[in-house]
């Protein structure tokens, strides 16, 4: 980023957005951030949000249902319509 910063600032734009300014809730950002960190295999980025997670509402065995995706037995229906929006803009 210090080497662009024209890109930091459009991208620290859209995570604020992402982060602060979204009309989801924390534990529906937090589903959708580590749906796509189980997808792509992104260690780093999976702790860290297992971490929020938690601190926006989500269990222990709802974390771990993440990875298995929106056919976990867990989830309400808007909640596994989140998952499986995030798998079918990753595919």
């Amino acid at each position: 980023f210090a080497h662009h910063p024209a890109l930091t600032k459009a991208y620290n734009t859209f995570n604020g957005h992402l982060l602060f300014n979204t009309t989801l809730t924390p534990r529906q950002r937090e589903l959708l951030v580590l749906r796509v960190a189980a997808l792509r295999g992104a260690e780093y980025e999976w702790r860290q949000h297992v971490v929020l997670a938690g601190d926006a509402g989500l269990t222990a065995d709802e974390i771990q249902h993440v990875a298995e995706g929106a056919d976990a037995p867990s989830w309400a229906p808007f909640e596994a319509a989140l998952l499986r929006a995030v798998d079918e803009l990753l595919a």
